[in-house]
């Protein structure tokens, strides 16, 4: 069996541009010979301050073929204030790896999330780590990380003077274009 790489990602700060962040995805994933991924929502509630990912949001952005909603996989600690992560169903880890094992026959990748910036201190380790376990048991070669993956780069992009006191003055952001090269 060849390798199956599944993703994690936090939407810490997509919560109004969930349209561009899905194209840039289709793009990558595209671009490295990948159909679009399939996205796995795994947080315990989808009432959220973010209004493309508050409800079905974002499942209406992708559409109900690309999006999967595992609250089993949700983090209990949210409801009960505990510090410590619990992941409200654990062994729900073997059918999220059976999930990417079905996508990557189709060759889509799968893409697991939710609304925490960085990994580190998130249940998203938790599941990558039931996920691993699991893979190991079914002896299914499998590797995580963060989306979009690969090694940090260093890219050039050239801003005309004007973009940059658009800046100067408040402007939030400015088009890179269409045609930028990301890997």
């Amino acid at each position: 069996m060849k390798r199956i790489t599944i993703f994690t990602w936090g939407y810490w700060g997509w919560g109004n541009a969930t349209k561009h962040f899905v194209k840039a995805v289709d793009a990558v994933e595209e671009s490295r010979g990948f159909k679009p991924p399939i996205f796995v929502d795994i947080r315990l509630s989808r009432s959220v301050r973010a209004p493309g990912f508050n409800g079905h949001a974002f499942e209406k952005t992708v559409g109900t073929d690309r999006y999967r909603w595992m609250k089993s996989l949700g983090n209990e600690s949210i409801v009960s204030k505990s510090k410590k992560i619990k992941i409200a169903d654990p062994s729900a880890a073997k059918e999220l790896l059976d999930f990417a094992v079905a996508a990557a026959k189709e060759n889509r990748r799968v893409i697991f999330y939710c609304a925490c910036e960085a990994p580190k201190h998130c249940h998203r380790s938790t599941v990558a780590r039931l996920v691993v376990n699991a893979a190991k048991k079914k002896r299914v070669p499998l590797e995580i990380g963060d989306w979009p993956g690969g090694k940090p780069g260093h890219i050039e992009v050239e801003v005309p003077l004007g973009d940059f006191r658009s800046i100067a003055k408040g402007k939030m952001s400015i088009s890179l274009g269409k045609h930028i090269e990301l890997s």
